[in-house]
């Protein structure tokens, strides 16, 4: 089993930029990442929160989007927790 990390960075949010194939999505750049994000959700000079992909997030309710809300008897698995290119924001 790996071990349970994060890492979380506030980041002030730049410029936002269209999204070739979504109208309500804009494109963001988070240290070397292109983030995709809804439009109406950050504005450029916003604060957010940014997690790393690879990160594997604690067993939280602010994560369980991760995970579908999927019940799991005791601990969700670390698969399920881990930050991906396909993480969805909250």
């Amino acid at each position: 089993m790996g071990t349970a990390n994060h890492e979380a960075t506030v980041i002030r949010v730049g410029d936002l930029r269209k999204h070739p194939n979504a109208d309500s999505l804009s494109l963001l750049d988070i240290d070397g990442y292109q983030v995709v994000v809804r439009t109406d959700q950050y504005k450029r000079g916003d604060l957010a929160v940014h997690i790393q992909p690879d990160s594997v997030v604690p067993q939280t309710k602010p994560f369980s989007f991760l995970w579908n809300d999927e019940e799991f008897p005791i601990v969700v698995p670390e698969k399920k927790r881990r930050i991906t290119r396909a993480s969805v924001p909250w």
